[in-house]
């Protein structure tokens, strides 16, 4: 399965004392197991940067960041996907890029803390816990296949 991860559950994973962090942990733990494809946008590298810096020094983020781009892929926010943004229903102007970035590159879902704020996705938008429950049917079902084997 790809993956499309929205920034507040970034930000859960690498924030440990958040409320938030152990499912969002164990989201990008069972997705590492089963060979998932987890992404983030690059314009959301820099949001990341930005926040955790209000809590963090500057080389505690950067290491968080790089653990991130370690189990992340990070999408470039082309041209194409800023302009088809313009002509989405989604009203959010900076979550129809993310949504047309996460469309171009093929990905099954974007998994977000916010979902009300995708209800006009052309993409499934899941809560980390649904998508949890969702990996564990497919593994269940038998029905998943490494992204790389698609």
């Amino acid at each position: 399965m790809r993956i499309f991860i929205d920034t507040n559950v970034a930000i859960d994973f690498l924030v440990v004392t958040r409320e938030q962090h152990k499912t969002a942990a164990r989201l990008f733990e069972q997705a590492a197991a089963r060979g998932d494809s987890l992404a983030i946008s690059a314009s959301q590298a820099t949001d990341l940067y930005y926040i955790l810096r209000r809590i963090a020094s500057d080389q505690e983020v950067r290491t968080s960041l790089r653990e991130l781009f370690a189990v992340c892929d990070v999408l470039p926010a082309t041209s194409l996907a800023c302009t088809a943004a313009l002509d989405s229903n989604v009203p959010d102007y900076k979550d129809a890029v993310q949504i047309e970035i996460a469309r171009m590159g093929l990905y099954d879902c974007l998994v977000t803390r916010d979902a009300s704020d995708y209800v006009n996705s052309v993409i499934p938008a899941l809560s980390p816990a649904a998508l949890l429950e969702e990996l564990k049917r497919s593994d269940e079902n038998g029905s998943h296949a490494p992204a790389e084997d698609r």
